[in-house]
This record gives C-alpha cells, structure tokens and sequence, in this order.
C-alpha cells in the first residue's frame, strides 16, 4: 500500500500483495489437476468427451468462469483482505504463511504426480510439467 496510492491499489492492504501470490501460486496447480483428470478419463472412456461438444459457448463459459474467480480472489485479497489471516509480519513470514505456502506446494507436487500418471504425455503436458518444478522450488 501507498505505492500507487495512498490507500493502496483497488483498495488494497498490507497483506493483499501476498494472497495475491499466494491465489496465483495456488491456482495454476488446480488447474493442472483438473486438466490431468479429464484427460485421463477420456483415455479410459473415449468418445465420452467427443470433440465436437466444445461449442463457443461451452469455451466462453469456461473463460467466464476463470475470469471470475480471479476477480474474486482479487476483491477478497483486496477488498475482503480483513477476512484472511496475517501471513506477513512486517517483512517476515507468519506461522500461517507456512501453512499457505504448504499447502500450495503439496497443490504443486499433486499435480505434477497427476499429470505424470496420466499418460501418454503430450508436448503441453512435458510443459507443464517443467513449470510445476519451477513453482515447486519457487514455492
């Protein structure tokens, strides 16, 4: 806070840049998972998921709903920030913050084991794969 603006950007407090990182952080992990399990399934059951049920508006759905969620994780790191924990005392770490960044980690390393089962392995998924160990030392 202070930076942009006296109050800080959108609002925002002394802990919001942190639950920002932390959304982030935590976020792509979940996806990955969620993309590790339908491609699995549709290994197991294909022809369950035909390609031509993707219509324009199942994509703007989807976008839809990815968008809304970082603006809700935006307003509650922002707006709602009195809601969360304290995960940074001055410029220390709290207890709490171990546990957030625990538990982003595990979010991490689950979806890297995911995305490793589900085989075969396309280029996107060697990609992503690269990322999750980068964000697990990141983390």
């Amino acid at each position: 806070p202070g930076l942009f603006a006296s109050g800080g950007l959108l609002g925002a407090g002394p802990q919001s840049t942190a639950w920002i990182y932390m959304f982030w952080h935590t976020g792509f992990p979940l996806f990955v998972i969620a993309y590790a399990v339908l491609k699995s399934r549709e290994e197991r059951e294909p022809g369950r998921f035909p390609v031509h049920t993707l219509t324009r508006q199942t994509a703007l759905a989807t976008v839809g709903a990815v968008l809304g969620a970082s603006i809700a994780c935006v307003l509650l790191a922002t707006v709602g920030d009195h809601l969360l924990p304290t995960i940074m005392a001055a410029n220390r770490y709290t207890r709490t913050m171990g546990i957030v960044a625990g538990g982003t980690w595990c979010f991490c390393v689950a979806a890297l084991v995911a995305l490793w089962r589900s085989r075969p392995h396309l280029t996107l998924d060697v990609w992503l794969m690269v990322v999750l160990c980068v964000w697990i030392c990141d983390v």
